[in-house]
């Protein structure tokens, strides 16, 4: 019995090719494009908040939030001409597991709190917003519109549901309050309080982001070559 070299290398080819997709089916790259970051604030926050100095005003260009949750932060979409969400990660679809690669998802809208100044050094009316999401060893939220600091930490306490691979939910996400935060309310004295504060939950969160897959490099060159070896052989059978 004879075998064909051409076919011999295009079947090949294919099981390689095949072996592959198989892999990539379980992890594959996605990057955010668009959505809504949910937020509530517990009461019991807001008076530990009052009682350091700063007393809720208002929100600020915000939208309409997932239900049970307060306030809604647009997330700015990706671009080449001003700061936007540039977020890339890995999703394994068996195991349900978000694994944080680069980038931020930046989002528009403020929240504005009358400042007691007799209590802390900080102009009135404080407004942060305007906010970054990343990763650094764990997620946090850093305000862009005033100080520049990483306000809260974020603690993810369930697994995030990504559907048709395009629809992604982080939720039951606590919100702390952070070392740098604790500071400021305390107008960096570097008191036993700022340590008390920090890591207190103050709220949840939630991630409602579109998404879309990153075309895997190494899928990407398999399809040419696969392409240009058929393409080859084919030329090669003419030629003969």
């Amino acid at each position: 019995m004879r075998f064909h070299l051409p076919i011999i290398l295009g079947l090949t080819t294919t099981a390689v090719f095949s072996t592959q997709l198989a892999v990539q089916a379980e992890t594959a790259t996605y990057q955010v494009e668009s959505g809504v970051t949910s937020l509530s604030i517990d009461a019991s926050a807001l008076e530990v908040l009052e009682s350091l100095g700063l007393s809720f005003n208002s929100a600020n260009n915000t939208v309409t939030p997932a239900s049970g949750f307060d306030f809604g932060f647009d997330i700015l979409p990706r671009s080449s001409t001003f700061l936007g969400t540039d977020f890339t990660f890995n999703y394994d679809d068996a195991t349900s597991v978000l694994s944080p690669l680069s980038g931020t998802i930046e989002h528009v809208g403020s929240l504005l709190f009358d400042v007691d100044t007799e209590q802390l050094t900080l102009f009135s009316p404080l407004e942060i917003g305007n906010f970054s999401i990343g990763f650094d060893n764990g997620f946090s939220i850093r305000d862009t519109f005033t100080t520049g600091l990483p306000l809260f930490d974020l603690v993810v306490n369930a697994n995030p549901v990504l559907e048709d691979n395009k629809d992604l939910q982080v939720a039951n996400v606590d919100v702390l309050l952070s070392q740098e935060f604790a500071d400021l309310l305390t107008n960096y004295e570097g008191s036993e309080l700022s340590e008390q504060l920090a890591g207190t939950v103050v709220g949840q969160a939630q991630i409602s982001a579109n998404v879309s897959k990153v075309p895997e490099p190494g899928s990407v060159v398999a399809v040419l070559v696969a392409a240009s070896s058929a393409l080859a052989f084919r030329r090669r059978q003419k030629a003969v």
